[in-house]
């Protein structure tokens, strides 16, 4: 599941500073969504961002002010998975000061039906967007560094009939699977 589970074992790595987070945890469904939210966080300089809101403290046993990730700033919708837990659906982190790359480990939040990362500095989507059943909405313009490749005809996103009811990108992609550009 984990993209590199090399990553894992280097504090310096986003993915080995997400599994120290949530080493602590003992729940299994926690521990994959909340290391999939940490790995967006340090993978895009989160302690940077404008609204960071809860996302240093998932994964600590000292969140108590927090009873889920929902309560996170940018998780706009969760849904309830069963068992009294809630799942991550919603990602709106737009206008936000992402920086880098998102990493390929938050295909681990297979809930997803909404990613709104819009207006910022990101360089990289995983491809594994693409693959997820349930994520209809996904808004990425807006970001100047945002390699042409990774959204265009050729591309995941838009290969095999994929079909999106929201997908957004900025103009100058060539993108024929996009539902509007700005």
């Amino acid at each position: 599941l984990v993209s590199d589970p090399n990553a894992l074992l280097d504090p310096n790595e986003p993915q080995g500073q997400a599994f120290l987070a949530v080493a602590p945890l003992d729940d299994p469904f926690e521990i994959q969504q909340q290391y999939a939210l940490k790995t967006i966080y340090y993978s895009t300089e989160g302690d940077r961002w404008v609204f960071n809101y809860g996302w240093s403290s998932i994964g600590s046993r000292e969140r108590s002010s927090m009873d889920s990730p929902c309560e996170m700033a940018g998780i706009s919708i969760c849904r309830n998975s069963g068992e009294g837990k809630k799942t991550v659906a919603g990602l709106d982190l737009d206008s936000n000061n992402l920086q880098g790359s998102l990493p390929d480990d938050m295909c681990l939040l297979t809930s997803l039906e909404r990613v709104n990362v819009a207006n910022n500095n990101l360089e990289y989507l995983p491809s594994c967007l693409a693959s997820l059943s349930t994520l209809d909405v996904l808004k990425v313009e807006g970001n100047p560094n945002l390699l042409e490749s990774a959204i265009n005809e050729d591309s995941l996103f838009c290969a095999n009939g994929r079909s999106w009811d929201i997908l957004t990108t900025d103009c100058h992609e060539a993108c024929d699977c996009c539902t509007s550009c700005s």
